[in-house]
């Protein structure tokens, strides 16, 4: 069973609150959820949310326990290098991370420890607690209701014994004489959501059209809708499919957006299974978005062209989606992208090629795709690329070769692919790797030892 090494320990201890906020939303988490975190009820499907791992697949390896440890811990040690690779972040985040993120690992290596149990009884306490709490609202309810039907009988009853309520003699001439005129307002008077001689503009947005949002009104697009309101109506659909949203770097929930213009910087959709792409349609006409987030959700390529505008985009986040060739190239025009994450996606060499010349591409993850040596070569002599992940799929040793410029590499995960002792001297020449992965290769022990000689400050399994 593999074994985990302690959190790197010389991390400054004052952070920054957004880079904070960054970091637990990587692991699927708000920051309330991280200070209350209670270990007894992380149940299985938390625990692989946490660490990033699809359930699908961890279900699919039931039958293969080693094989499900070994894929398991990979995995976490990239978790755990996000949290050692944050120095912008807090020391106490960044602990409370690392102890959430070792439950979380020994919840997977381990489904059916009493933690489990635990917490599947906790939430039954919990359900109990709800439900009795219900019911008695709902009684205390039912007698106000009781009470007031008397009361009302009675004043009825005693109304009814004096003669009745008779209408006052002047207010009732009154009415009889003054009779309602219809006439047009004067022109200024007419209100400000109805233009004179128009219709009123309102119109109800079909539920086939955006999911989350049916009884949501909004405009007719027209020459005089206000500035701002496609971010309002982009911000409303993120949270009623459960999603999250940063403004100009800032978190921001629905009760705080006011009317002024604001600019939608991140879309935060990680998890959310009722986000479609028919409904992400609200996000043309955003092009400030830096940061789309739209791991384990059931969209695919067809989502990426509503955001094809956003010439600013920076970080590209789709793992676990099924994002493919053709939903990439949509965004040919973002030319800032930084920070790609395709893994377990739809993705093969083709769609890569739409990123090959990035100039500022310091993260590409590829992991568990079609991706092979020729869409991988496209990145041969990229400067500002440090991470790089093309684990579980068929890279070899010629592609390896082939990245040997790439010298500011500092992560390298290669396991499970098809490299041998051969690739050892391009490794070698990797002289800035602070974490490389090759287990589950055909790299030997010997090979490995060679490689621990040459990279003394790299950690290497």
């Amino acid at each position: 069973m593999p074994r985990e090494t302690d959190a790197a320990d010389s991390l400054n201890d004052v952070g920054e609150p957004e880079a904070d906020q960054h970091l637990v939303e990587n692991f699927g988490m708000t920051m309330k959820q991280v200070r209350e975190f209670d270990p007894q009820t992380l149940d299985v499907t938390r625990a692989c949310k946490i660490l990033g791992l699809p359930l699908k697949r961890f279900d699919l390896l039931a039958s293969q326990p080693d094989a499900r440890a070994r894929w398991v811990d990979s995995v976490a040690r990239q978790s755990k290098d996000l949290i050692a690779t944050s120095p912008q972040a807090s020391k106490e985040i960044r602990e409370m991370l690392e102890a959430i993120r070792k439950f979380a690992l020994r919840k997977c290596l381990n489904p059916d420890s009493p933690a489990q149990l635990d917490g599947r009884t906790t939430a039954n306490r919990k359900k109990r607690t709800a439900v009795n709490g219900f019911n008695l609202k709902f009684i205390i309810a039912g007698c106000a209701i009781a009470v007031l039907a008397v009361v009302g009988v009675v004043l009825v009853a005693q109304l009814s014994k004096g003669g009745g309520i008779q209408p006052q003699p002047d207010l009732a001439a009154k009415a009889t004489a003054e009779k309602p005129v219809a006439k047009e307002n004067p022109p200024d008077q007419v209100t400000a959501t109805t233009p004179i001689g128009k219709k009123d503009t309102a119109v109800k947005l079909p539920a086939e059209k955006l999911t989350g949002l049916e009884s949501y009104e909004r405009p007719k697009p027209a020459a005089d809708t206000p500035k701002g309101h496609r971010e309002r109506l982009a911000a409303t659909y993120v949270f009623s499919v459960d999603g999250k949203i940063r403004i100009r770097g800032n978190p921001a929930e629905l009760s705080q957006l006011s009317q002024e213009i604001f600019q939608i910087t991140t879309v935060n959709l990680r998890g959310c299974k009722r986000v479609t792409d028919d409904g992400l349609k609200v996000f043309r006409g955003c092009p400030t978005v830096q940061h789309l987030d739209l791991v384990n959700t059931p969209t695919t390529g067809n989502a990426l062209v509503h955001f094809k505008e956003c010439k600013d985009l920076r970080v590209l986040d789709l793992v676990g989606s099924k994002a493919d060739d053709e939903g990439l190239a949509q965004l040919v025009n973002c030319t800032k992208l930084a920070n790609i994450w395709l893994g377990a996606t739809k993705v093969t060499d083709k769609g890569l090629v739409h990123f090959q010349k990035l100039t500022d591409l310091v993260t590409l993850d590829v992991s568990n795709t079609a991706v092979t040596d020729k869409g991988i070569v496209g990145f041969a002599g990229m400067k500002s690329l440090r991470y790089l992940s093309v684990a579980e799929t068929s890279f070899t040793d010629q592609g390896l070769a082939e990245l040997k410029d790439c010298e500011n590499l500092e992560t390298l995960y290669l396991f499970t692919t098809r490299l041998t002792d051969k690739c050892i001297p391009t490794l070698s020449g990797f002289a800035k790797l602070k974490r490389l992965s090759v287990h589950g290769t055909k790299i030997t022990a010997a090979g490995v030892k060679k490689l621990t000689a040459a990279l003394p400050n790299c950690k290497i399994d």
